[in-house]
């Protein structure tokens, strides 16, 4: 072998890559839990109004803790949170409870609702589009 394909044999392996532009062209924001802490404010309803269904000596109280409540229910549909309840108290709540509980939420939401902290400089800065994804119900948002 000739000293010229040796060497270039024993040189480490070079690959040119062309310069690829890595900047996002969009950012999709979730709204409950980045834009806004939506679901502490409805859940603490939600606990105050559940607990008016049952009665006063059920002993499973942390139930309607608000912060358990958060905690479990956190990120899911009311209609599944509904059905946990009637099941672990077994009972039923009315048809409407969850039509009442939305205008119930709608109402605080109104007045209580704020962006996360940082939110409005954050997205006043960016430079590039942003949309935001959220799987609540149309009005809520």
């Amino acid at each position: 072998m000739n000293k010229m394909a040796a060497s270039t044999m024993d040189a480490p392996y070079v690959m040119a890559v062309p310069a690829t532009d890595f900047r996002p062209k969009l950012i999709i924001f979730d709204c409950d839990g980045v834009l806004v802490q939506s679901e502490e404010i409805t859940l603490t309803l939600l606990a105050s109004m559940l607990k008016r269904r049952v009665s006063e000596n059920i002993k499973n109280d942390s139930f309607f803790d608000p912060s358990s409540l958060i905690e479990r229910f956190r990120g899911r549909k009311t209609a599944e949170c509904l059905k946990e309840f009637e099941v672990c108290f077994n009972t039923r709540l009315e048809d409407d409870f969850e039509l009442h509980f939305r205008h119930a939420s709608h109402d605080l939401l109104q007045k209580q609702l704020k962006p996360t902290k940082g939110v409005k400089t954050l997205l006043s800065e960016l430079s590039i589009p942003y949309c935001v994804a959220s799987s609540a119900p149309r009005k809520k948002n």
